[in-house]
C-alpha cells in the first residue's frame, strides 16, 4: 500500500464526500424555510417581528407612543379616511356614524375662532380629487367625425325634494362644437375647451350631447356630478329669521335675481292679515311663488319649546301657506332652532328618521362655514376650523351680519371665498332678521362685485334647502355609463368593447348618507 500523502489527504473519501454533500443539502433547506416564512409573514401581515431589529413595527410604535403620551408616528389622515370609510351609515340604522370632527352638540353661540381646545394647529389640507378625471391633451384638436354621448340619470332612489337638478362634467375632448339636449329638449351648457368638459344642469332623465369634431376614446362621455350646481366654487344661502320688518331686505335680494329662506314662527302667522311689515300667510304666499324658501322656525319661538308636537304644529302651518300657492308641489324641508338651541337638533332628527315629517335638516350652532366635497375632512387654518359637511349634523348660522363692522364683515366673506378651489368647495350659511336692510344692500353688493356676476361669478346664491337638496341628488343620483355612437352618415360604434370604467354610481360622491325623508 502506498503512503497516503498530503495531496490525497486533502482529496474527500466516498465518505467525506457524502457527508458534505447532505451538509449542504441540509442547509440550503434551512435557507429556503427561512425565505418561505419571511414570505409568508409579508403576504399575510403577521405581527412576527422582522429580521432587522432596529425596524419598528407600526403596532409597537403605536404602543410606546401610548406609554410616553405621544403621538403615533402613524398617518393620522389616513386613518381619519379608513374610519370615515368603514363608519358612515345612513340616518336611522343602528350602526356606528362616523361624525365630523365637530362639537357632540350644537354650539349656542357664534364664535369664529377655535372651538375645540385639542385642535391642531395645521394649514388647509390638501383635498384629493373626487375621481380620476380624463384631461385634454396638449395641443389637441378636433377631429373630422361627431360622435352622440347619451347618459341616463336615475333619481327613483332619491327622497321627496323640491329641487332636484343636477349638473354634470362630461369630457368630449377637442371639438368644434357640442349640441346638448335632455329628454328631448335643447338644453343650455357651458363647453371648455381647456379641459374639453362640457358641463350642463338638468332635472331631466335623458343627457344627450351631440359633440361635432370629438375624438373616440376611453375616456369620450365619462361624466361626474359637480360637487355644487353649476359648478361654482362655493355656495352662499341666507335666511331671515321670525315674521316681522323682512320686506326690504327680500326686495334687495330680488332686485339681483336671488333668493333665500324666510324662517316663520307658526303661531304668528295670521291666515288672514295682510299687512307690509308683517309675514303672514299671505305674503309668505307671494314670496314662494316668488321663488323664495319656506322653513320652520318653533311654534311660539320659545326657546325651551323643543317638543315634537310643537315643530309639528310650525310645519304643518307652513303646509298651509304652501297648499294655496302655485308651488303646490313644493316641500318644506328645513327648520331653524329658536335661540340657537342644541335641544332642538335631536328632536328633528329622530323626527326624520322615523319618518314622521318632511324635515331633512336643522341649522343652529355656529358651524357656518362647511366644505362640501363628499371625500373632504374637516380642518383648521389660523384659528378657525371648516367643518366637513354631514347630513346628520347641523348646518350653522352666522348672524354677524346685524352687529359686526362691515369691514371686518367683508374681510371675512373674503376669506371664506379663499377657502374655495376647483377642488375645495364650500357652503357659508348666514341668518338676519328684520331692519337690517342697509347692512344687507352692502352684503349684496360685496358678494355680487367680487363673486358674482359682477366679479368671479364663482359663488352660487340659493335658499339653504336648495343646496342641501343638491348634495342630496348628487350623491343619491345613479349616472350610467355612456352610451356613444357616430353619427351624420358614419357607421355605429359602441364603446362596449372598451375597458370598463367605474360606474358613477360608485363614486365617492355616492357613498354620503343620505336623509330619509317621509314621502
Amino acid at each position: 500500500m502506498q503512503p497516503e500523502t498530503s495531496e490525497d489527504a486533502a482529496k474527500p473519501t466516498g465518505g467525506r464526500r457524502r457527508f458534505l454533500v447532505g451538509a449542504i443539502v441540509v442547509f440550503n433547506i434551512a435557507v429556503v424555510g427561512v425565505l418561505v416564512v419571511l414570505l409568508a409573514q409579508a403576504v399575510t401581515g403577521t405581527d412576527e417581528r422582522p429580521l432587522v431589529e432596529s425596524v419598528a413595527e407600526p403596532d409597537e410604535e403605536a404602543e410606546a407612543a401610548g406609554s410616553t403620551g405621544a403621538e403615533s408616528p402613524t398617518n393620522n389622515a389616513e386613518s381619519a379616511i379608513t374610519e370615515s370609510t368603514t363608519n358612515t351609515t345612513i340616518p336611522g340604522d343602528t350602526a356606528p356614524t362616523n361624525a365630523s370632527p365637530t362639537n357632540d352638540t350644537i354650539d349656542t353661540g357664534v364664535d369664529t375662532g377655535v372651538t375645540d381646545a385639542s385642535a391642531p394647529d395645521s394649514e388647509t389640507p390638501e383635498v384629493a380629487p373626487i375621481d380620476p378625471r380624463p384631461t385634454l391633451a396638449p395641443g389637441a384638436i378636433p377631429g373630422d367625425q361627431t360622435w352622440r354621448v347619451t347618459h341616463q340619470i336615475d333619481r327613483s332612489g332619491l327622497p321627496l325634494l323640491s329641487f332636484t337638478a343636477l349638473t354634470l362634467n362630461v369630457f368630449v375632448g377637442a371639438i368644434d362644437e357640442a349640441t346638448v339636449t335632455v329628454d328631448g329638449q335643447t338644453t343650455p351648457h357651458l363647453y371648455d375647451p381647456t379641459s374639453g368638459y362640457v358641463t350642463v344642469t338638468t332635472t331631466g332623465s335623458t343627457l344627450v350631447i351631440d359633440a361635432a369634431g370629438a375624438t373616440l376614446g376611453d375616456d369620450l362621455g365619462f361624466a361626474v356630478p359637480a360637487p355644487l350646481k353649476d359648478d361654482k366654487d362655493w355656495a352662499w344661502s341666507h335666511g331671515f329669521d321670525d315674521n316681522v320688518d323682512l320686506g326690504p331686505s327680500l326686495d334687495a335680494f330680488e332686485a339681483r335675481g336671488w333668493r333665500g329662506s324666510i324662517y316663520l314662527i307658526g303661531s304668528q302667522v295670521s291666515a288672514s292679515r295682510d299687512q307690509p311689515w308683517v309675514i303672514d300667510s299671505a305674503a309668505a304666499r307671494r314670496r314662494l311663488n316668488n321663488g323664495w324658501s319656506l322653513g320652520g322656525h318653533g311654534w311660539s319661538n320659545a326657546c325651551d319649546d323643543f317638543d315634537e308636537p310643537n315643530v309639528t304644529r310650525s310645519m304643518n302651518r307652513i303646509g298651509d301657506i304652501v297648499a294655496g300657492s302655485s308651488r303646490t308641489g313644493y316641500t318644506p324641508i328645513a327648520f331653524a332652532a329658536p335661540c340657537f338651541l342644541a335641544e332642538y337638533h335631536p328632536v328633528v332628527l329622530d323626527m326624520r328618521d322615523r319618518g314622521v315629517t318632511d324635515i331633512a335638516f336643522n341649522e343652529s350652532g355656529s358651524n357656518f362655514v362647511q366644505i362640501v366635497d363628499s371625500d373632504a375632512e374637516s380642518y383648521w387654518i389660523n384659528d378657525r376650523q371648516v367643518v366637513a359637511f354631514d347630513f346628520d349634523n347641523p348646518i350653522g348660522r352666522d348672524p354677524r351680519i346685524e352687529f359686526t363692522d362691515f369691514v371686518e364683515l367683508s374681510a371675512d366673506i373674503d376669506w371664506i371665498a379663499s377657502q374655495a378651489t376647483d377642488e375645495r368647495h364650500i357652503w357659508y350659511n348666514s341668518l338676519s332678521h328684520g331692519g337690517h336692510e342697509t347692512r344687507i344692500a352692502s352684503l349684496l353688493t360685496h358678494i355680487s362685485d367680487n363673486y358674482g356676476p359682477g366679479g368671479s361669478n364663482e359663488v352660487w346664491v340659493a335658499p339653504a334647502d336648495e343646496v342641501y337638496s343638491y348634495l342630496i341628488v348628487r350623491d343619491g343620483a345613479k349616472v350610467s355609463e355612456p352610451v356613444v355612437e357616430q353619427i351624420r352618415g358614419y357607421k355605429h360604434h359602441s364603446l362596449a368593447t372598451s375597458p370598463p370604467r367605474e360606474p358613477i354610481s360608485s363614486h365617492p360622491h355616492n357613498q354620503s348618507k343620505l336623509p330619509s325623508i317621509n314621502s
